[in-house]
């Protein structure tokens, strides 16, 4: 998997949840605890190329799911 795709899948399976939960990009940056939308932005526009393990910790919680089920490569995997 390429940097690019790798960056694509983690913002589509964010952007899954963000619509199941029914919020947009801004409310996730704000739930996140981010101190504006840029970095949501920023990785949805593909200008973060590889998040810190600190942002998608924060997102994760913020989607009330775990860091695991936002990893690209973990795609279809059942959970132990």
């Amino acid at each position: 998997m390429n940097k690019a795709q790798y960056v694509d899948d983690y913002w589509t399976k964010i952007q899954k949840l963000i619509d199941k939960k029914g919020i947009t990009a801004s409310k996730l940056s704000h739930l996140a605890g981010f101190p504006d939308n840029g970095s949501i932005y920023a990785l949805k526009s593909g200008r973060i190329k590889r998040p810190s393990f600190w942002m998608i910790m924060r997102i994760a919680d913020a989607l009330e799911v775990s860091t695991e089920e936002l990893r690209p490569d973990k795609q279809g995997e059942a959970k132990a």
